[in-house]
């Protein structure tokens, strides 16, 4: 079955899986004959993406170097007390790890995802996707709440030329390029992707206040009144460091945006 997996194209791995049914039933090893054949397309779809991305997707080499590290660390202490101790630990070592090495290495060069974006054929494989989790999502700044300081309301309209307290996790800004946005959205909330028409609100220099769980800003007072959409951008790491991959978080709630 690794052979299958180890060609070169689809259309090779295909060939591949043919000839590997054909000697099982050969063998009259029927039912496992009849596995790969019915299954063989699904454990291909790894395939319709560039091929530099290949074993990164096909295995789940990540989350083994994982486990093998938790089980280092707690075959040292050997046995806990209760099973909130285990889970500290536990905790404790995927939090440095994520810190340490998931924020600071690149997993993938999507330069190449974007590429190939460009054949219609990778570009109709991918189209429907949906993820169903994203180890990334817990390093992605998160705005939630909103306060006009203008008019003390906590919600999602924020008045030009006065002051705003965001609210969230990690939000911190700093690095090049980063910064709080407004993006305009339309009537159902889908805003604008072309960056030359967002409203460049601040950047970390400007800040009021700039932490992790909160942003304190001015509004520009030439902002146009209408809806948008909240984005921070910022490259900040634990501690003082700054990463070089920049993190884009979207508040969920559409804000809008008045005049004085």
């Amino acid at each position: 079955l690794k052979a299958i997996h180890a060609q070169e194209s689809k259309k090779a791995a295909r060939q591949k899986a043919k000839s590997v049914v054909e000697e099982l039933r050969a063998m009259k090893l029927k039912e496992a004959a009849k596995k790969v054949e019915d299954g063989i397309e699904e454990t291909l779809a790894y395939c319709d993406f560039p091929s530099e991305h290949w074993t990164r997707i096909r295995t789940n080499n990540v989350i083994e170097r994982l486990n093998r590290e938790i089980r280092r660390r707690t075959r040292v202490v050997g046995s806990f007390p209760d099973g909130n101790s285990a889970l500290m630990l536990v905790c404790a070592r995927l939090r440095h790890v994520a810190g340490t090495q998931w924020g600071n290495k690149k997993y993938m060069n999507m330069k190449h995802l974007e590429d190939a974006l460009e054949d219609a054929s990778i570009a109709e494989a991918v189209k429907n996707i949906t993820v169903g989790a994203d180890i990334t999502k817990s390093n992605l700044p998160m705005p939630k709440t909103l306060l006009d300081l203008h008019t003390k309301t906590l919600g999602v309209d924020i008045t030009s030329g006065y002051t705003v307290r965001v609210g969230g996790t990690g939000l911190k800004v700093a690095g090049e390029n980063s910064g709080i946005f407004l993006a305009p959205c339309d009537d159902e909330g889908i805003y604008k992707t072309d960056e030359s028409d967002w409203v460049s609100v601040c950047n970390a220099e400007d800040l009021i206040d700039n932490t992790n769980t909160q942003l304190e800003f001015n509004v520009p007072v030439d902002t146009t009144a209408g809806t948008y959409r909240l984005i921070v951008k910022t490259a900040s790491s634990t501690g003082n460091r700054v990463n070089k991959t920049l993190r884009t978080g979207i508040m969920e709630d559409v804000v809008t945006v008045k005049t004085a």
